[in-house]
């Protein structure tokens, strides 16, 4: 098989430097994305440029890249159904030690042990959301769910809505005031009490370009766009000629001229007085933000999210957490909290 001996040391140089490989974690099921699991608890995985993996760690990897003639040789572990990949993965994980080495029919999320043991886990949101209504704020707060998984936990809290009165005014093009109001109210949050809505007559003037060979054509067209526009075009005020139509020479060549059409333009400017339901949103994640020393879940600062880095390419984002009983802080990376986890039949899980 091509690259076997290759292969080979990949997994010897991988095992000397941080002892025997424990499993192997096969995370979707593309097969391409496997994280490798040590017994020095060290996490390799295999797609490291998705996870963020400073692959400058293992220092066996370029020892083998310079056989392959610079070839990276973790991209030769990523797989579809069959082929090579498959069988470098399988002569990774014999030498290794593992007493099954098929991955052929991998169904991810599955953890394969090197005792052959396969494991299966299950896809989870690791951040999500609630939005719950009520009279007040603390009516809202009774009705806020206990997390949807026993190792999640409620992250914080956020009021959308304190359910005080508001106003909003909204301009639109219509000469009907039951459609003015009736566009108008969709701009208000839904379940709001309408308290008042007063609505004033506007005028004002659109102009739109015609292509026409003279006035009498241009005027035509231009009373044709009132009926199609429905009611919100009032009346024409008049054509104008901006650019005179070309005759041609005893009629050929002739091209039209442009106009502008000015219409009267009717509008209505809708002001809505309305009382939203108080509002609050509950936002939810797994257990990896709880205290490391007390166990009870932390808290996002007020700092929030704090991005690093420089330029618009850089992605990564910190989370600033607290334990107010332990009076400590620390910072998570905010990609490892919003994606998904997997918990294992086994127990645990792992971020994707």
């Amino acid at each position: 098989m091509p690259y076997e001996s290759q292969m080979s040391d990949l997994a010897e140089g991988a095992i000397n430097q941080h002892g025997e490989l424990v499993e192997v974690l096969f995370l979707k099921n593309n097969n391409k994305d496997s994280v490798l699991v040590f017994s020095n608890v060290a996490v390799v995985p295999v797609d490291y440029h998705y996870h963020g993996y400073d692959i400058r760690q293992e220092a066996y990897a370029f020892r083998v890249a310079a056989q392959l003639g610079g070839t990276d040789p973790f991209s030769l572990l990523t797989f579809g159904y069959s082929g090579t990949g498959p069988q470098c993965y399988a002569t990774f994980l014999e030498t290794a030690g593992f007493l099954d080495t098929n991955v052929m029919d991998i169904k991810a999320p599955l953890k394969l042990k090197a005792d052959g043991t396969r494991i299966n886990g299950t896809n989870r949101q690791a951040k999500w959301t609630q939005e719950i209504t009520g009279n007040s704020i603390d009516d809202a707060r009774q009705k806020i769910e206990e997390p949807k998984f026993p190792d999640a936990c409620i992250l914080f809290e956020e009021v959308v809505s304190d359910g005080a009165d508001a106003t909003k005014t909204v301009t639109v093009d219509t000469s009907s005031q039951e459609e003015a109001e009736r566009t108008a109210k969709k701009q208000v949050p839904p379940s709001s009490e309408i308290l008042e809505i007063r609505t004033v007559d506007k005028q004002t003037f659109h102009v739109e370009k015609i292509e026409a060979l003279n006035e009498t054509e241009a005027s035509t067209k231009a009373k044709e766009r009132i009926k199609s526009a429905e009611s919100a075009y009032k009346s024409l005020a008049g054509v104008t000629c901006v650019r005179e139509a070309h005759k041609g020479f005893l009629g050929i060549g002739k091209k039209p001229g442009i106009w502008e059409a000015r219409y009267n333009l009717s509008q209505k400017e809708v002001t809505i007085r309305f009382r939203p339901p108080a509002t609050i949103r509950i936002h939810y994640g797994s257990k990896k933000l709880k205290c490391n020393q007390c166990g009870n879940a932390m808290t996002t600062t007020t700092d929030g999210i704090s991005y690093v880095g420089a330029g618009p390419s850089v992605e990564s984002a910190v989370l600033k957490l607290r334990c107010e009983k332990c009076d400590i802080t620390r910072i998570e990376k905010k990609w490892e909290i919003e994606g998904e986890w997997i918990a294992w039949d086994d127990g645990g899980y792992t971020i994707l």
